[in-house]
């Protein structure tokens, strides 16, 4: 006779703020809206996506010349706050000073997987993704 459990999902509320004062106290603006109040140029369109996974910490050429790539042990999560950083860093070397129509997501995706001689389970993390247009006030 085959036993079956059944999982409840417990109910559970989420809260997420993200703080832009960082930037804005090194001098950078962002706005989620598309327009404001004063002028601009604009840079170009920006895109951030960072996924969840392993640090490459090296690349090694195997013997047909191949990468092979060297990972760390420690499984490193996505976050906004990452995309963030990579986003005023990638739109400071383009010569912005801040972005507009800043949009925000995010979706579940395996990034690792758990075998057994039964079963196979994944390991989900965020993938984060943002978009702007870059733009020098």
């Amino acid at each position: 006779m085959a036993s079956c459990a059944t999982y409840k999902y417990p109910y559970t509320k989420t809260f997420t703020a993200i703080d832009y004062s960082e930037y804005s106290g090194k001098g950078f603006f962002i706005t989620e809206s598309s327009s404001v109040g004063f002028d601009y140029t604009p840079i170009g369109s920006v895109f951030v996506e960072i996924s969840p996974g392993y640090e490459v910490l090296d690349v090694k050429k195997d013997s047909y010349g191949n990468d092979k790539y060297v990972y760390g042990d420690e499984l490193k999560i996505a976050t906004i706050n990452d995309a963030l950083d990579e986003l005023y860093e990638k739109c400071i070397r383009m010569g912005a000073n801040g972005v507009i129509g800043l949009k925000i997501s995010s979706h579940q995706e395996p990034v690792q997987s758990i075998s057994s001689v039964t079963s196979t389970s994944h390991v989900y993390g965020n993938v984060v993704t943002l978009s702007a247009m870059a733009i020098k006030r």
